[in-house]
């Protein structure tokens, strides 16, 4: 019985001094275990793995990180201690100067997904650069990928995929200007060429727009290169490209001169003109410096030959020729009869009586 009441005392002592060192074992920090959430933060407990994370993700305060010298003492103390606002600054790579006004839409960066897939992820946030070209990101984490995509016009290049190292703040995007081309169009007497297409072509792409009243248009937002540039007239044939190499930033200027589009009625010598009704008759252009690529028509209505019908007297009637050597052909019953045609385009309409010569 005494060895029995021993044995209980000894369980019971030790029962107790478990729960003493328990207790102390807690008290002291060790026992709070964090728990890891979906998103990469840790629940409250100041473990050894916890400490570590913060120590990365929250630079210490007699310590400031380089970006963060030159930001408002006030940013850099309130960050949260398992995540970090991260200053952006976004300045001209060009000109050095800052981007202001500019909406920042940061989301995660998911790699595995398709473009048009990830242009449905929800941003985690949304911010605007104040005059400075500064913004401050809240809540990202050390370690992570993010897309940083800037709503802006005039640059190129404008999404950026950036793995956050919170202890290094501000991150500095420097976006690449684009440059800008500004084309006058002049007809040979050096009237505006209004209504007149104007046409660049480049490695980057093919863009169009028609002059104004004073025979001008601009085509922004270009990438650096070599274009060529062409005009056509409504109707018209296209001309003879140009060559520029635009430059990143420059707005660049070209004076282009556009031919006159004239109408021209043929008056046919040396056809037997008895068939009624007399056939159409063919005009097909061969000045060798409008011999353009198909590229270059922009509609296919307007590569020759073009085609015109005979009026009741018994002429043919052509709209917006250009100045420059034609061939005109017409067909009576199998036969080919052909004509050469010098245009001067110097006047909105011009009469020409044309001799044909048999071909077969």
């Amino acid at each position: 019985m005494q060895s029995r009441r021993i044995a209980l005392l000894g369980m019971l002592a030790f029962g107790i001094c478990a729960l003493i060192a328990a207790w102390a074992w807690t008290f002291a920090g060790y026992g709070a275990r964090p728990h890891a959430l979906p998103d990469g933060r840790f629940t409250s407990g100041q473990s050894d793995t916890a400490q570590a994370i913060n120590a990365i993700v929250e630079p210490p305060a007699d310590e400031p990180s380089d970006g963060d010298e030159a930001m408002p003492t006030s940013e850099r103390v309130e960050r949260s201690p398992s995540t970090a606002g991260i200053w952006v600054v976004v300045r001209n790579a060009l000109t050095r100067d800052p981007v202001p006004d500019l909406r920042l839409r940061v989301s995660w960066d998911a790699p595995h997904l398709t473009t048009e897939a990830r242009a449905t992820i929800e941003p985690l946030s949304e911010v605007v650069t104040d005059a400075e070209g500064r913004v401050r990101v809240p809540d990202l984490f050390a370690g992570q990928t993010y897309r940083f995509a800037l709503d802006v016009q005039g640059y190129f290049d404008t999404t950026f995929t950036r793995v956050i190292d919170a202890t290094r703040s501000p991150i500095t995007i420097e976006l690449e200007p684009l440059a800008s081309l500004t084309v006058q169009a002049d007809l040979p007497d050096g009237t505006p060429a209004s209504q007149t297409v104007i046409i660049v072509s480049g490695d980057s792409g093919r863009a169009t727009q028609f002059t104004d009243e004073r025979g001008t248009c601009t085509f922004e937002s270009l990438r650096p290169g070599d274009y060529q540039v062409t005009a056509q007239g409504i109707g018209g044939p296209a001309q003879a490209p140009r060559s520029i190499t635009v430059r990143r930033g420059t707005p660049e200027r070209l004076r282009l001169p556009v031919e006159r589009l004239v109408t021209i009625v043929v008056h046919a010598a040396g056809l037997p003109l008895q068939p009624s009704p007399l056939p159409p008759m063919a005009l097909r252009d061969d000045t060798p410096a409008r011999s353009q690529p198909e590229d270059w028509i922009l509609l296919d209505t307007f590569a020759a030959p073009r085609a015109a019908t005979p009026s009741e007297n018994g002429t043919w009637r052509f709209d917006h020729v250009a100045k420059g050597a034609y061939t005109l052909e017409v067909e009576f019953d199998g036969t080919l009869w052909t004509a050469r045609l010098d245009v001067a385009a110097s006047r909105a309409e011009e009469h020409y009586t044309v001799t044909f010569a048999k071909q077969r």
